[in-house]
């Protein structure tokens, strides 16, 4: 069982009122700036998937041509 201390359930209370007035004054990216960082992030994960992609590949060529597999 937890057991606060004394005025814990006050801190508490302190700590969340803090933290909703912090975040009040947190300037939010509106529609169209979080679409703009949708599509860049889709970019670069299709790019970054891609150049993967072409690394396995070639290294599975490799292993092949080298093995003699096949």
């Amino acid at each position: 069982m937890i057991k606060l201390k004394a005025g814990g359930i006050h801190n508490l209370f302190r700590f969340l009122k803090a933290s909703v007035g912090e975040i009040s004054q947190i300037t939010w990216p509106t529609k169209r700036e979080l679409i703009g960082y949708l599509i860049a992030v889709v970019i670069v994960s299709a790019i970054i998937t891609a150049y993967i992609y072409g690394l396995d590949k070639l290294f599975i060529t490799l292993q092949i041509k080298l093995s003699g597999i096949r």
